[in-house]
């Protein structure tokens, strides 16, 4: 595992499957920003080769791919873990997971997260600015959307890290789909993340780029994209399963576990709310199922208009 400086004291970690940035703090204590997924493997021999501690992880959010070394590093160096509170609380329990999840089933949550509970140690909440760690101030920005409440940090260096509000333009070239718990909010954050006048935008997927309003648009662009393909499947009344099967059939979309397969249908069900909430699709029950019907001239997105402001 590589490390790779970017200005001041602001670093990264070029880590198997994410970026994970981290801060000096002097006298050989860091501030990790997230901890990686399972398939991030090393990162605590890597700081302990360095002679380095980790003081304390602040997690964007609580999503596993982010959160899965924060017990390793608070039993190898007695990390302290930062989280938004309101995803704190569910990394607690089965049952919290299990909300944050829904509506995967809980037999799933159990087998996923058996080994990943934990309790923060720090709660950032939902207006909080600013956490300070060992002497560094980090500002915070409240990105929700990715999930419950997402937030961004932006290091002593004016170093942003983005967590998941930005997806590289590699991964958005490769993706058929990617996960936001709620698009509309998600698509505020993404604009409020963009202005904001940092040196460099760090993303968990991945990468390090100098322009925010650029990426912006590039992760708007496909939201729009993704829409317009699920609207183009629904050539008539379809129920949800319906829509799935369309979109899974149209795109190679394959789960290879329950997990994944869940996982996958879970980010189709966010786009289906995104096309209730933009009033691009009627629902309607029909004998106990909800039938989801395509509004005339839906698929006329201006999706420029969107971005003037960016």
């Amino acid at each position: 595992m590589e490390r790779i400086h970017i200005k001041g004291d602001t670093w990264y970690l070029d880590a198997p499957r994410a970026t994970i940035p981290f801060y000096k703090l002097g006298d050989g204590a860091v501030v990790l920003l997230d901890s990686g997924s399972e398939g991030d493997t090393g990162i605590v021999e890597h700081f302990q080769a360095h002679g380095e501690r980790v003081a304390a992880v602040l997690n964007s959010h609580g999503h596993l791919d982010h959160v899965h070394s924060n017990v390793p590093l608070r039993e190898a160096f007695g990390a302290e873990i930062w989280m938004p509170k309101l995803e704190a609380a569910m990394q607690e329990s089965l049952l919290g997971l299990k909300a944050e999840y829904d509506p995967i089933n809980y037999h799933i949550i159990q087998q996923v997260f058996a080994d990943a509970l934990f309790s923060a140690d720090h709660l950032i909440g939902v207006d909080q600015t600013s956490v300070t760690v060992g002497g560094a101030t980090f500002r915070v920005i409240q990105t929700p959307g990715h999930s419950v409440s997402h937030v961004a940090f932006v290091t002593p260096d004016n170093v942003c890290y983005a967590g998941d509000v930005f997806s590289s333009p590699d991964l958005l070239s490769r993706a058929r789909v990617l996960y936001t718990f709620c698009y509309a909010e998600d698509l505020k954050s993404k604009k409020r993340l963009a202005r904001e006048q940092c040196d460099c935008f760090v993303v968990a997927h991945r990468g390090v780029f100098s322009d925010g309003a650029e990426l912006a648009r590039a992760n708007i662009r496909y939201l729009y994209e993704r829409v317009e393909l699920m609207l183009k499947y629904m050539d008539r009344p379809m129920s949800r399963e319906e829509i799935y099967r369309a979109l899974f059939l149209g795109l190679g979309l394959h789960g290879g576990s329950p997990w994944k397969e869940s996982n996958t249908v879970n980010m189709l069900g966010s786009l289906i709310e995104f096309l209730q909430t933009t009033r691009r699709v009627t629902t309607e029950c029909r004998d106990g199922v909800f039938v989801y019907t395509k509004v005339p001239g839906a698929e006329q997105w201006d999706i420029e208009s969107e971005l003037l402001d960016l």
